[in-house]
């Protein structure tokens, strides 16, 4: 029975980083971080998933925290949880997963403001007025959430009743008409775009307020290469970490195997010796039995 408690032991200490105490008569104690109970003797607690009710991922609902239930309490007990397979999945849903987010949103907005404001002094084949190509993200109270928001605008996209006629590639009102749109074949003004490619320009970071950029001078193209790389660049050292633990782990789990474990070969040992030992015990015993029945015999 205490074999198989360990077992679960293990088991649980896979999925969370957890201490033990064991008292005087053999009982078992198990916290989390922090000294939370989840086993104490013969009373256990809950860790239990529950959908979060702010829900602040709307691309998931299922988006989750760990409620502990246990001695009468029950809170949200996900900031206690480290270690483990599931210490490392929130650590990297609300570390690495948010940042890179938070990422992606701040150049989903470089990328719609920029376009927009260079689309704007173009001509579509429609009319002369102003069109956003990307929807207008500069009503937000911050450059978060954007890349959620991001698509095409009202203007343009015919799902939402707009007309790709009103994409402003012409440079010059038509000739031929005197306008109000530019003539058909017209591309002039949207060859502009592509200096968007090489062209440096303040970039925004996460929590930035629309118009108030407060990161440094960069290309769109150098500024994703860089996101991009950095994540490439933690994937390698997650990797690389993950190689090193694996290697102290085997080690640790043989030094144990070596305490607590059966060799085989050391048990067989043990036997020979126990088998010598009764036989010359035997010996011994015929020996004695032999001697008082001579000395029987002589009286």
């Amino acid at each position: 029975l205490r074999d198989h408690r360990d077992q679960l032991v293990l088991e649980l200490a896979k999925k969370v980083d957890v201490s033990l105490v064991t008292d005087n008569q053999g009982m078992l104690s198990i916290r989390i971080s922090g000294g939370l109970p989840l086993v104490d003797k013969d009373m256990s607690a809950k860790l239990e998933a529950v959908v979060d009710p702010s829900n602040p991922n709307a691309f998931d609902p299922s988006f989750s925290q760990i409620f502990y239930t246990g001695a009468g309490s029950n809170f949200d007990a996900t900031t206690l949880i480290h270690g483990g397979e599931l210490g490392g999945l929130i650590d990297a849903r609300d570390g690495i997963l948010a940042g890179a987010i938070r990422q992606l949103d701040a150049f989903a907005y470089g990328l719609a403001d920029g376009v927009n404001q260079i689309h704007r002094g173009g001509l579509g084949l429609v009319d002369g007025a102003a069109h956003d190509f990307f929807a207008d993200l500069s009503g937000q109270a911050s450059v978060d959430d954007a890349a959620r928001n991001f698509g095409l605008s009202a203007d343009i996209d015919p799902s939402q009743g707009g007309d790709v006629k009103n994409i402003a590639a012409g440079a010059v009102a038509n000739p031929v008409t005197g306008g109000p749109g530019a003539a058909a074949g017209d591309t002039r003004w949207i060859e502009r775009l592509k200096n968007l490619r090489t062209s440096g320009v303040a970039t925004y970071l996460a929590g930035d307020v629309p118009g108030t950029p407060t990161g440094g001078t960069s290309t769109l193209v150098n500024t994703i290469g860089q996101w991009v790389g950095d994540i490439g660049q933690g994937a390698q050292s997650a990797e690389r970490s993950l190689a090193q633990q694996n290697a102290v782990l085997t080690s640790i789990q043989d030094r144990r195997d070596s305490i607590s474990g059966v060799s085989i070969d050391e048990e067989v040992s043990e036997l020979v010796k126990l088998q010598a030992s009764f036989k010359a015990n035997a010996k011994v015993l015929s020996t004695i039995t032999d001697m008082l029945d001579s000395l029987f015999g002589a009286l």
